[in-house]
């Protein structure tokens, strides 16, 4: 999925794990999982290691998303993707959210740090994070100088004011050429995927006749995704793509094929030692085609990001006000996104009904995101945003018209490309709300 997360990333924020080292009152901090990232130049460090460190006794809601974290009448609670937290009851500003990384809740470092008493200083030259805790770490008083967030750059002067208003003609051009390099990337995602499912059943089945419906239904669902394939929006972003996803998938079913008439006898009179021969050059050849492409689709997901660098935004281009300007859109976009999302799948529900739900979701971010007007620099992300609720109703229409379970496969990836462009628009106020 390298190609998907960073189409979901490339548009709305800068996220990198950046060999940050965390050092506590001289002494390095260990972090048993996902390292400290560096995202829009402010530091997030995963919530069990430096306060776990120091002491305090930490507890997660996973109902609410918060974690609260106590020690010494200190009390400090950090809910996901919330633009403020709070210490001992009172409210402090986050410029950047805490968020979830790879399952580890991540927190943004100097304002939590500082309103619980640390001193967090940043040395640009060596990427890393100093933490001097004080001899009683006792909880500052909170002020606005205190929360301001860490930032990469040893000067604290704005940033270059971004300049990019685009035309209407390139909204579009960059709204369609993202949808098309989405789709071709999320549904390429999915055929890797497919194929891995495959070969791990194919490898627990213990008959042939338990092989031979495995590989006909691997079959079928390889027909299924070259002619969705086919229907892909061929440019100069997914050209080569295409061509990779299409050969994979062939090669796929000519190794599914061949195993088949080798289980049902149907060779042609070969003798055992040429069907051996056919099948182990099969398999290498699938094996290859696909470690190949999953290589390609990294490269291809850069060298998009290049090709849009020009017309794109980023958070390291804005001053101040614009990056406040463009979180506070983002708030509201994911406040919208959680309440239109908020669909309940009960047991035996029929297929109308779930299209219903989905088709209605669809409705209401479009309708919300009429209401609301991103920054200039950013017109491009409701238009994205709304060009991906026509993945929502494309899943809708399946689930209406289709008992085909191979359909089913189609519409996983259907949620997940809608997630992407979710992601573009709502940024870190976005968790994925895959349904289905």
């Amino acid at each position: 999925m390298v190609s998907l997360g960073l189409a979901a990333l490339m548009m709305c924020s800068s996220v990198f794990a950046g060999d940050v080292s965390v050092n506590l009152d001289g002494e390095a901090v260990e972090f048993a999982g996902q390292e400290p990232v560096i995202t829009e130049g402010r530091t997030l460090i995963p919530l069990r290691g430096v306060f776990e460190k120091l002491g305090y006794e930490i507890s997660w809601d996973n109902n609410t998303k918060t974690a609260e974290f106590e020690k010494e009448g200190t009390k400090v609670s950090v809910t996901v993707n919330s633009d403020e937290f709070s210490v001992n009851g009172e409210s402090v500003k986050l410029d950047v959210p805490a968020q979830i990384i790879n399952g580890s809740m991540m927190l943004p470092l100097r304002a939590i740090g500082e309103a619980t008493g640390l001193s967090v200083e940043w040395d640009n030259e060596s990427k890393s994070v100093n933490i001097d805790s004080g001899a009683d770490n006792v909880s500052a008083e909170i002020t606005t100088e205190e929360t301001t967030e860490i930032t990469t750059e040893e000067s604290t002067e704005a940033t270059t004011e971004a300049e990019k208003t685009l035309t209407d003609e390139e909204i579009k051009n960059h709204v369609d050429g993202y949808i098309a390099y989405t789709r071709a990337s999320v549904l390429s995602a999915s055929v890797v995927s497919n194929e891995a499912a495959i070969d791990s059943l194919l490898r627990e089945a213990e008959s042939n006749e338990e092989m031979y419906i495995l590989l006909n239904r691997a079959v079928e669902a390889e027909e299924m995704f070259l002619e969705k394939a086919d229907k892909l929006t061929v440019n100069e972003y997914t050209k080569d793509m295409i061509t990779d996803l299409k050969e994979v998938i062939n090669v796929s079913m000519d190794l599914h094929n061949l195993l088949i008439d080798v289980l049902t006898g149907n060779t042609g009179g070969a003798g055992d030692s040429k069907i051996e021969n056919d099948i182990s050059t099969s398999q290498d050849n699938y094996s290859d085609t696909i470690y190949d492409f999953q290589i390609n689709l990294g490269k291809y997901a850069e060298e998009y990001a290049a090709s849009i660098e020009e017309i794109d935004w980023s958070f390291d281009d804005l001053t101040d006000e614009q990056a406040a300007e463009e979180r506070a859109y983002q708030k509201k976009v994911g406040d919208l996104l959680e309440s239109a999302l908020d669909i309940q799948i009960v047991d035996n529900e029929n297929n109308e009904s779930m299209a219903k739900k989905i088709r209605n979701a669809a409705e209401k971010i479009r309708s919300g995101l009429a209401e609301l007007t991103p920054p200039d620099f950013a017109a491009a992300d409701d238009d994205v945003l709304i060009a991906g609720c026509d993945f929502l109703d494309e899943a809708a229409d399946i689930y209406e018209r289709s008992d085909d379970p191979r359909e089913y496969l189609y519409v996983s990836s259907l949620f997940v490309a809608f997630d992407a462009c979710a992601k573009t628009c709502a940024g870190d106020y976005y968790v994925s709300n895959y349904i289905g």
